[in-house]
């Protein structure tokens, strides 16, 4: 099994201190299948799921930064994307923009 390891400031957090490492394991895997699935058609679900862990999971950081930046929007630009095996994907633009308020 693998052991949380967290900072004396992350240990003063109630909610970790309340969770045994079975639990909290739990509370990671329940996560993670609610991310899997939150956004993929039922056909690529099984194709997708740890790309739809990853993708979800770093579109949730980006609004996460971008809200506590005070922004509502945010327009990034890559040139030149290249994958780990040297293959290029050309120039991105990815564009974040708060809804519904």
């Amino acid at each position: 099994m693998a052991e949380l390891i967290l900072t004396e400031e992350e240990k003063s957090l109630p909610f970790w201190n309340d969770l045994d490492d079975v639990s909290l394991g739990r509370v990671c895997k329940r996560f993670g299948i609610h991310l899997a699935l939150a956004d993929f058609p039922p056909e690529t679900k099984e194709k997708y799921d740890m790309e739809g862990i990853m993708m979800k999971a770093a579109i949730i950081g980006m609004c996460n930064f971008i809200a506590q930046a005070g922004a509502t929007e945010y327009v990034g630009k890559i040139t030149g994307l290249q994958d780990e095996h040297g293959n290029s994907h050309g120039d991105w633009e990815i564009s974040y923009r708060r809804v519904g308020i």
